[in-house]
C-alpha cells in the first residue's frame, strides 16, 4: 500500500530533518475516513474528491498547524451529517496518532 511507504519515508527522512516542526497527517486522515466507510475519497483514483476528500485534507492541515477545533467548520451542502461525523473523527484520530490508521468508533 502506497500509504505505508509514504508514512515510512516521512518518519525516516522528513521528520529527521532539522527545522521540520510540523507534518500534517493528511494521508492518515484520509485512510481513517476510508475505514470509517466514507469510500475512496478520490475523483479518479489518485486526486482527492472535490467535496469530502479535500475537506478532510484541509481540516487535517488546519488542525496540525493551529490545533483548531474542526468540528464546527462549515461542511459542503452536498455531504450528509454521517460523512461529516466520520471525517471529524478521522482528522482527530490522525492528529492524535499520525502514523496509525484508526478503527472508526462512529
Amino acid at each position: 500500500m502506497i500509504y505505508n511507504k509514504i508514512a515510512e519515508l516521512t518518519k525516516e527522512h522528513i521528520l529527521t530533518l532539522r527545522g521540520i516542526d510540523v507534518v500534517s497527517p493528511t494521508g492518515t486522515a484520509i485512510q481513517n475516513a476510508r475505514t470509517g466507510g466514507i469510500g475512496s475519497l478520490t475523483r479518479d483514483g489518485y486526486h482527492l474528491s472535490l467535496g469530502a476528500g479535500r475537506y478532510i485534507a484541509g481540516m487535517t492541515f488546519l488542525k496540525a498547524l493551529t490545533g483548531a477545533d474542526t468540528s464546527n467548520i462549515h461542511w459542503p451542502d452536498n455531504e450528509n451529517d454521517d460523512v461529516k461525523k466520520v471525517a471529524i473523527e478521522a482528522v482527530n484520530n490522525a492528529i492524535a496518532e499520525p502514523f496509525r490508521i484508526s478503527d472508526p468508533q462512529i
